[in-house]
């Protein structure tokens, strides 16, 4: 297992999260068929798999899971695990649920939005829940919008379904900018 810059391909130093690449007797050697034109994209030249994940290995060898690549939300040049955001939400008692979604932002790349179901043992206030994030997390980790909601979009197994969330979120986004204006 090894951890590469997202941009160069380099090795990053143990502690710095980089994109996850494992090769070994036990990981396929590659696609054949009507889908090996998938080997180049999914393979590196000398046979390491890239999962699609980034992650890091502490300073005791363990690792650590940052996110999926396809979900990272690139904030002014900066990647930002919805994962993270998510954890800082869920600490807070009102909130039941969270998740969080990148919408396109032509300034900064994309934005934070996040979408909370409410605790119904706690009173929720978004006022509250924002002080309560901007307390817990870097500036660059705040979430640009917080909407309530009575549910998140779940698959019948109970996953949930990011795809259907960001599409909600860039609708919601959308009307949101045209009542500012």
């Amino acid at each position: 297992m090894r951890f590469v810059d997202e941009e160069t391909g380099a090795v990053v130093p143990a502690g710095t999260p980089g994109l996850t690449e494992v090769s070994g007797i036990y990981v396929t050697q590659g696609y054949s068929g009507a889908s090996a034109a998938q080997n180049e994209k999914t393979f590196t030249p000398d046979g390491f798999y890239r999962s699609g994940d980034l992650g890091k290995l502490t300073a005791e060898g363990d690792f650590v899971f940052v996110g999926r690549v396809s979900e990272m939300i690139k904030r002014a040049g900066i990647n930002v695990s919805p994962a993270e955001v998510e954890a800082v939400l869920l600490r807070h008692p009102s909130v039941q649920e969270a998740a969080v979604v990148g919408v396109p932002d032509a300034t900064r790349g994309e934005r934070i939005f996040a979408f909370v179901v409410p605790s119904a043992s706690e009173p929720f206030d978004l006022d509250v829940l924002m002080r309560h994030c901007a307390a817990q997390a870097s500036k660059y980790k705040l979430p640009d919008h917080i909407e309530s909601c009575s549910s998140l979009p779940l698959t019948v197994t109970g996953k949930l379904q990011r795809r259907e969330l960001k599409k909600l979120a860039i609708d919601r986004a959308r009307a949101l900018s045209a009542g500012a204006t």
